[in-house]
């Protein structure tokens, strides 16, 4: 019969060490590998024109991500309901916390069902102001650079429903959205969230 006997236990770590040690090795070869066959990721403008249509609202915010996430000075956004995500949550106060100045226009203005999110944005450097409207489509501009169009094929529905959306970077045509977005803001009215919150009995 075998026998067996336990070797020190310094000796066992020292045999356990080694081979995680070379197993690392072999992983930092695989990726030095991987690295020098991998073409390196560069963030584009898309030119022309890129549109969805149906229930988009997964694209339209990653759109509107990749959008914050190359913001430099301004971004001009309508919205009704203050959508909200951890991702866009991410861009926007990444945006924000590199200088980039977000004006938000809420076309309903605050209520029960925009309230707190409304004031998530608010709390992280997001101006807002109000220009109530039934039926608007959401609009976003970055830089003067970029547009997003959202239109809605029932504006009034409270709940999801089918919409188009809109991107270019054609320059006559955000810039049109951009002097719209400024002269917008400029008409909108400035917000007090205590006197909301009074009111919504916050």
């Amino acid at each position: 019969p075998k026998e067996f006997k336990a070797i020190p236990p310094k000796a066992a770590l020292n045999n356990l060490i080694e081979r995680k040690k070379a197993e690392i090795k072999e992983l930092e070869g695989a990726v030095e590998l991987l690295n020098k066959n991998l073409k390196p990721i560069t963030q584009e403008i898309i030119e022309g024109v890129w549109t969805t249509s149906g229930k988009g609202l997964k694209e339209f915010i990653n759109r509107l991500c990749e959008m914050f996430d190359r913001a430099e000075k301004y971004a001009y956004v309508i919205s009704r309901d203050f959508t909200w995500s951890s991702k866009l949550a991410k861009s926007v106060k990444s945006a924000v916390r590199r200088g980039v100045s977000i004006r938000t226009i809420a076309m309903k203005g605050i209520d029960e069902s925009n309230y707190y999110r409304a004031k998530w944005f608010a709390s992280y450097g997001v101006k807002i102001r109000i220009f109530k409207t039934k039926a608007h489509p959401r609009i976003i501009v970055m830089d003067g650079k970029e547009v997003l169009i959202r239109l809605d094929k029932n504006p009034t529905k409270p709940k999801a429903f089918p919409f188009i959306s809109i991107y270019s970077t054609d320059p006559s045509l955000a810039k049109i959205f951009d002097f719209y977005m400024k002269s917008l803001w400029e008409r909108a009215e400035p917000i007090n969230f205590e006197k909301i919150a009074l009111a919504l009995g916050k």
